[in-house]
């Protein structure tokens, strides 16, 4: 795995998109295209494109599968590489994308509010332990969750009413 990364900005689209001129295309080189395309129901990918040399046009875009945040950068011989973060990490591992690289707002707003969230939850966790009712994570979580939409409720003025029998 590559020990340096320096991390590239603004490559965004097929019109911003960081080219590279050393690729090898059938025994010729050519340029190869590469940007980080971000669709907010969905998150972000890493899209590569390669320029064919016969024909002179952009072949169809490679794209890999979609994470919460990806950033593009070059290794230690300048080849792009990306780094990403996915619905599976761990507190730890989405503390260190963001300690590690440089995220932009909609990366920040995502990342963050992960980080927040699993923070409330551990509290909640802790909170539920000391109570003596329980050490799970997935039933801290679910407490998290039900307070959130106490709270949007009471900010919409909406009341529960119980049934009288």
């Amino acid at each position: 795995m590559s020990t340096t990364f320096k991390q590239l900005f603004g490559h965004t689209s097929e019109d911003t998109a960081y080219v590279a001129v050393d690729y090898d295309y059938d025994y010729t080189r050519t340029s190869t295209r590469y940007w980080v395309e971000t669709k907010p129901k969905f998150g972000q990918r890493f899209v590569i494109q390669k320029l064919n040399p016969k024909t002179g046009k952009w072949n169809k875009p490679i794209r890999s599968i979609y994470y919460l945040a990806v950033v593009l950068g070059l290794n230690e011989e300048d080849g792009v590489v990306f780094r990403s973060v996915g619905d599976y990490e761990e507190l730890e591992g989405y503390k260190n994308f963001r300690d590690n690289v440089q995220l932009d707002a909609y990366q920040t707003e995502i990342v963050g509010g992960l980080i927040a969230r699993f923070e409330q939850v551990y509290a909640k966790q802790k909170e539920l332990k000391a109570a003596g009712r329980t050490n799970d994570f997935h039933a801290a979580f679910r407490a998290c969750v039900l307070e959130d939409k106490d709270i949007a409720r009471k900010k919409r003025g909406e009341v529960h009413r119980i049934k009288s029998s």
